[in-house]
């Protein structure tokens, strides 16, 4: 069974590394209020490096826009689930887990503020409310409230713990997330004390869980039973856990049994296929970068020290977590891995980082201050070290929410002028492709948005496939792929992807996007192109975009 070793929560200067006498706050430790300061700090760094990218911005960063249209829809039908989404066509099957939307919507029409404002915002709290969960699910796996609080301030500060969750997609993502740690730890506490309660609430939270995202059916069943292998494999334990996923699955039952109803499972057999399971996806284990850092990947480094000190110290849980969670959930891998990635950072520099400065007094014996217990040149190391961190910090705060390449950006305001040209010059049937700078469909934020500003149908579009029977996810994101392509290429290079593909299209939406650290022009050749062809007639020339008609 897992061993749980690791500085002990003794006084209150041991949650930090540099050992401070706190004369006259040792009442402190008895009510655990350093931990709590712990956490406070951990949630203030990564509440800054959160909102760091919505400073200036008046909508959701990057996607949302099918979950926004869906909420939507629940709204004006009176919280009545629809059929179908009206996003895109009209043809996407409403099955998507709906916890999120139905917060959201009720949020906005209870506190009277926009919709579009309450998936700006309520994706950044849940992301921020993920931290002290991180805490306590750290507590209870490492057995020190000093590591637990390490790995709260490791995971408040890696890009890439907050980097998806605080986009308005993050409205299903983050509070999936939120729910599954909860629901991890409710768990472990079951583990623990074996009281009743606790099956009952590990019940509930997941089943919530698996109505907010479907990739938490994945997640959180495969953390849940590494757990009890590491830390119980008690037959008692067992059947806990197994009465809490029966609560879990009853509560998740009422939902899939409302679509199968409506939709048979169609849905949710193209929604298995989607997941993009693959050998490919373990590659990005190589660069061992899950972090996102830009500056300085410290976490990181850590992390990949912590993976060795497990091993060394027979801790095989987090390693093993880390590297199933590619196994299992590869698509979204590298957001949820962020849990052991913090944990694995706390175990490093509580168990090297913190011992090597320690005992650098030895090893480098210098003259102390009178009653000081602290070499100067150890507390200056671990001085040096926490401005490293905060510096560290701050600049991949910077770097994730501002350097042009970043994902964490909202449609321009230019190119919402253009959909709204749209919206108000275009026959209501046209069809459109829609080119972007986009490389990848899931970060296309103009692709996903054009459907709900524009309330036009992009053919190429392909958030909301995941749900639609009889055509494979993987077929249309190469569709957009390709299409993509003719970014650097003439009207031809339309004309052969519309054969292709058998599809037919009435305008062409030419973004103005530049991309990239170097911010070149997306799509200068096309535009050129287009421009010159016989075929197609300019409509619409603004900063943000371009728009051809069709001949």
């Amino acid at each position: 069974m897992e061993k749980r070793t690791g500085a002990q929560f003794d006084a209150p200067a041991a949650v930090f590394p540099m050992r401070l006498r706190l004369h006259g706050l040792q009442w402190l430790a008895r009510y655990d209020l350093v931990s709590l300061f712990g956490v406070l700090f951990a949630m203030a760094l990564g509440s800054y490096a959160r909102l760091i990218p919505f400073w200036g911005t008046d909508m959701p960063l990057n996607d949302g826009g099918l979950f926004y249209q869906m909420t939507l829809d629940l709204q004006q039908n009176g919280f009545t689930f629809p059929a179908y989404a009206t996003y895109n066509g009209h043809f996407i099957p409403f099955a998507y887990p709906p916890l999120g939307f139905v917060l959201a919507g009720l949020i906005s029409k209870l506190a009277h503020i926009s919709l579009l404002q309450t998936y700006q915002f309520l994706p950044l709290l849940f992301s921020i409310l993920c931290i002290p969960l991180i805490f306590l699910l750290a507590r209870e796996l490492l057995g020190s409230r000093v590591q637990a609080v390490y790995a709260a301030c490791a995971f408040a500060v890696s890009p890439r713990s907050y980097e998806w969750l605080i986009m308005g997609g993050g409205m299903t993502r983050a509070l999936g997330l939120i729910l599954v740690l909860a629901a991890l730890y409710q768990g472990l506490e079951w583990l623990k004390y074996k009281k009743p309660t606790y099956i009952a609430t590990t019940g509930i939270l997941a089943g919530l869980a698996f109505l907010s995202h479907p990739e938490m059916y994945l997640l959180l069943p495969t953390s849940l039973l590494l757990i009890f292998l590491f830390y119980d494999r008690s037959v008692r334990g067992f059947l806990g856990l197994a009465v809490s996923g029966g609560i879990a699955v009853l509560i998740a039952s009422v939902w899939w049994l409302f679509v199968f109803s409506r939709h048979g499972a169609g849905p949710l057999q193209a929604a298995l296929q989607s997941g993009q399971h693959g050998l490919d996806n373990l590659v990005f284990l190589l660069f061992f970068n899950s972090t996102a850092e830009p500056f300085g990947t410290l976490i990181a480094i850590l992390a990949l020290i912590g993976i060795f000190v497990a091993f060394a110290q027979k801790r095989w849980f987090l390693p093993i977590w880390f590297f199933l969670l590619y196994m299992v959930v590869p698509r979204s891998a590298p957001t949820y891995v962020m849990v052991p990635v913090s944990m694995l950072a706390a175990l490093c520099l509580d168990q090297v980082i913190i011992p090597g400065i320690q005992s650098m007094q030895a090893v480098l014996p210098v003259p102390q201050r009178a009653g000081s217990k602290t070499a100067p040149a150890a507390g200056w190391v671990i001085t040096s070290m926490f401005s490293i961190f905060m510096i560290l910090s701050i600049m991949n705060a910077w770097g994730t929410g501002l350097l042009p390449g970043t994902v964490l950006k909202p449609v321009s305001k230019q190119e919402r002028t253009a959909m709204e040209w749209i919206r108000d010059n275009t026959p209501a049937n046209a069809s459109f492709l829609v080119i972007t700078a986009g490389d990848q469909w899931s970060s296309d934020r103009s692709a996903e948005w054009f459907p709900v500003l524009a309330e036009r149908s992009s053919i190429n579009t392909v958030q909301g496939y995941e749900w639609v029977p009889g055509l494979s996810f993987g077929e249309r994101t190469a569709q957009y792929e390709h299409l993509q392509e003719c970014r650097q290429s003439d009207s031809q290079c339309l004309e052969r992807w519309a054969a292709d593909y058998d599809k037919d299209f009435s305008y062409v939406y030419v973004a103005k996007t530049r991309r990239g650290l170097l911010q070149d022009d997306c799509c200068a050749i096309l535009r050129e192109a287009l421009a010159k062809s016989p075929n197609y007639a300019l409509i619409y020339d603004g900063p943000g975009a371009v728009v051809f008609r069709r001949r």
